[in-house]
């Protein structure tokens, strides 16, 4: 998958800078596309699935923060991984660590969270080490499936770093995975542009990780206005299927009608 070309992207200006509020709209709105698809879970016409990796930054700029970490992964797990939904979680610092391989069980997932909740963040910002484990994992799945990195961080990464972790994300590409980052507080937005899919694929936090919250509540009230919407959509669909047997029905009764005048007009011949 290629990424679109390259641009400024400060974080004094542009529409990210200024309107922080529509930042936390537009990853719930990212999520609620990502996590649910096109279509509900359990409606037997989606077909599709995610492989969904974590990749989050445990250097020791987020000590303080960890707790907000592992809140915003738990409340996206508990409430928005389906059945055709796999989860891996890996955080990275001077090196990468997988704490949950792929997988859709529920109860491995619980415990990958139990092993987050104990992460002592510590050491330097080495992105391309989570990202290089996620791909590792897309190449060695047999069954097909659109994988996407979720990759979070509050780190600037040294040159040399940034250059390997955009290899690494085009590496991941390659194999089919879409990447999204998400930065807060102190963060270098053109760095994570380029490691991105894109422009709209970044997305920045400013107000610090409390407001992650904000995601996840945002997810939330779009997948109720889905639900709404998929709710409505069926109402009709019942609606007209009703309509279209009542018509039938009317239809026999007429043709069973015109049949019984015709066979009485020819019996009143003879």
């Amino acid at each position: 998958m290629k990424r679109g070309s390259r641009g400024s992207l400060s974080p004094e200006s542009g529409t990210f800078a200024r309107d922080r509020r529509w930042i936390v709209a537009a990853v719930g709105a990212l999520l609620l596309g990502l996590l649910v698809s096109s279509c509900a879970a359990e409606e037997a016409s989606c077909h599709g699935a995610y492989d969904l990796y974590f990749v989050l930054d445990k250097s020791g700029s987020v000590a303080g923060d960890w707790v907000e970490i592992y809140s915003f992964v738990k409340n996206l797990t508990d409430r928005f991984v389906s059945p055709r939904m796999r989860v891996s979680i890996i955080v990275f610092s001077g090196q990468a660590q997988v704490l949950l391989p792929l997988t859709g069980d529920r109860s491995e997932i619980e415990e990958g969270l139990r092993r987050l909740e104990q992460v002592k963040p510590a050491g330097e910002t080495f992105m391309h080490e989570g990202i290089k484990e996620a791909r590792m994992q897309i190449q060695t799945q047999n069954v097909k499936s659109s994988s996407i990195i979720l990759a979070l961080t509050d780190g600037k990464l040294e040159v040399f770093i940034h250059e390997l972790t955009i290899k690494e994300a085009d590496e991941a590409r390659r194999f089919g995975a879409r990447i999204y980052c998400v930065g807060v507080k102190d963060f270098d937005e053109q760095q994570l542009f380029d490691i991105a899919d894109g422009r709209d694929q970044v997305f920045p936090v400013k107000d610090g990780f409390h407001a992650l919250k904000g995601i996840v509540n945002s997810r939330e009230r779009e997948r109720e206005r889905e639900r709404r919407e998929r709710k409505r959509e069926r109402k009709i669909e019942t609606e007209e299927r009703e309509r279209g047997e009542r018509e039938r029905g009317e239809r026999k009764r007429r043709e069973r009608k015109r049949r019984g005048r015709e066979r009485e007009e020819r019996e009143s011949e003879r």
